[in-house]
């Protein structure tokens, strides 16, 4: 069976034009579902299971999230494509970690930046903050944590 036969909608828009789990199929890039019982649709980038994790926790209106720090070479390619996708089928996508392990996170800052919706992001330490002007950025964790709080 294909990626686009036979799944079921997992997402709580309204209509979108495919699931997450068929952009992660078409796409090969997996992701974590933590499931129904989150209070919403939102998707978290992180680098870093730790951190990523410890995020998931505070804000329960992530139910998806992907560790880009183990995200295959080859996938981030096609990662920006995917994040398009992702978009139009979560309520919302944010981004936290320290994003330096590959090329110093410019791969993931050139797929955020196809995103409609500005995403709140978190790069902790990074070296460029003039790349990250075309998103909300936390200065420290504590501050996206509040800022995640206070979104609608």
């Amino acid at each position: 069976m294909g990626c686009l036969s036979g799944s079921r909608n997992i997402s709580r828009n309204k209509s979108p034009p495919f699931t997450v789990e068929q952009a992660s199929c078409l796409y090969k890039i997996e992701l974590v579902d933590f499931g129904w019982e989150r209070d919403a649709d939102w998707l978290l980038l992180g680098a870093g299971s730790g951190l990523m994790v410890s995020v998931m926790d505070q804000e329960t209106r992530h139910r998806y999230c992907i560790d880009t720090d183990v995200l295959p070479k080859d996938r981030w390619s096609v990662f920006g494509d995917w994040l398009m996708m992702m978009e139009r089928a979560v309520d919302r996508v944010n981004a936290c970690g320290w994003f330096s392990r590959y090329e110093n996170g410019l791969p993931l800052i050139n797929a955020l930046s196809v995103l409609k919706k500005r995403p709140l992001v978190y790069f902790g330490a990074y070296e460029r903050p003039d790349l990250l002007k075309r998103f909300t950025v936390a200065r420290d964790l504590g501050d996206f944590v509040d800022r995640l709080h206070a979104l609608p």
